[in-house]
């Protein structure tokens, strides 16, 4: 499937998922990080989107789709997507009011890869477990059609067949 394909139909899918008005979000990331693949640890360099919604109290369910690219030795070495699916539970937050709410929360979850290299194509599984650091900042206007802007940085460790990696990343979600 082609990246554009496969975010054109994410996007439509989280936006039919809804249960009702007000519980998911939709948002993109940017990050970075090292990833144990055929033996070597490549830098990885992404950009994802993804879908978030409520499923009880604190605890919320997302997906994610992720456009990846492989760097060893300052050379683009593969490229390639994943599909992540994961949940996040708020650990701490506070509300400063009228203002913001900064928040950590965690998240497990897990998915699958399909790089390409110089040695072939690969599907890669992982599980991942990670934390999120962040602020919501509480709009002035309840006409708004999306409720919260949230700003995040976020790092995970993963586990791959080939080992443990990591990835890092800033990114912005908007919604409920």
């Amino acid at each position: 499937m082609k990246p554009a394909l496969a975010i054109a139909v994410l996007l439509a899918a989280a936006g039919s998922a809804r249960a009702d008005e007000g519980d998911g979000a939709l948002g993109f990331r940017i990050a970075f990080g090292q990833l144990p693949i055929g033996g070597e640890r490549p830098l990885a360099v992404s950009l994802a989107v993804g879908s978030e919604h409520e499923l009880a109290g604190k605890l919320r369910g997302f997906g994610e789709y992720e456009w990846m690219w492989l760097e060893q030795d300052r050379l683009t070495t593969g490229s390639g997507s994943r599909v992540q699916l994961g949940v996040r539970h708020v650990l701490a937050d506070h509300v400063v009011p009228k203002l913001m709410r900064l928040y950590v929360d965690g998240e497990l979850g897990g998915g699958s890869a399909l790089l390409s290299d110089p040695t072939g194509v690969h599907v890669v599984p992982d599980g991942f477990a990670g934390v999120r650091f962040g602020y919501d900042v509480i709009p002035h206007d309840a006409r708004s059609p999306a409720n919260t802007l949230q700003f995040e940085l976020s790092a995970r460790a993963l586990y791959l067949p080939h080992g443990a990696g990591w990835m890092a990343g800033v990114g912005v979600w908007w919604g409920d």
